[in-house]
């Protein structure tokens, strides 16, 4: 009795296992872009929600919206009693956008940027909101588009929240 293989049996197992192989890494390469596209999808969310969330602190303790000092549009300028500098009750917040990115500007300090530098900021929105009583409120509304050159892997999101003005 021979137990050895025959020319069809090899080329048989070849095909299944070139098969088999196929199938395994079309999976492989279809989760690694889900990953991707998953980790660029986290990277924009957690980038606009702390850019969201550093403007609604600002706002929560801000006694005031004041006109901005320089024409850049999508600006908001707040008096607040957050972080004021040594020896002062108030200082001045400038949220803006430039060039895609969105800066925080404290009185007497750099400007910050808020958002990484793959995250580009389409639109920014504010929107003063009077009350006759003591908590007029700011609406804010941003869109942020992750930037690849992979045209599948651009993402984008919109927020939209807003934050009452408490005079503390």
């Amino acid at each position: 009795m021979n137990n050895s293989f025959t020319l069809i049996e090899i080329l048989v197992y070849l095909a299944v296992f070139s098969i088999i192989s196929g199938a395994l890494l079309t999976g492989a390469l279809r989760l690694a872009e889900f990953y991707n596209i998953s980790r660029f999808d986290k990277e924009i969310l957690n980038n606009t929600h702390f850019a969201l969330n550093s403007m609604l602190s600002e706002i929560k303790y801000a006694s005031t919206v004041y006109s901005p000092t320089s024409s850049t549009t999508n600006q908001i300028s707040l008096e607040t009693n957050l972080n004021p500098p040594e020896g002062e009750n108030k200082t001045y917040v400038d949220f803006y956008l430039d060039n895609g990115r969105l800066y925080l500007k404290r009185e007497g300090q750099d400007s910050q940027s808020l958002t990484s530098e793959r995250i580009e900021i389409t639109n920014l929105n504010f929107t003063y909101l009077p009350s006759l009583t003591d908590c007029s409120s700011v609406r804010i509304e941003i869109t942020a588009r992750y930037c690849s050159s992979k045209e599948e892997y651009q993402r984008e999101i919109n927020l939209v929240s807003s934050g009452s003005l408490r005079k503390y």
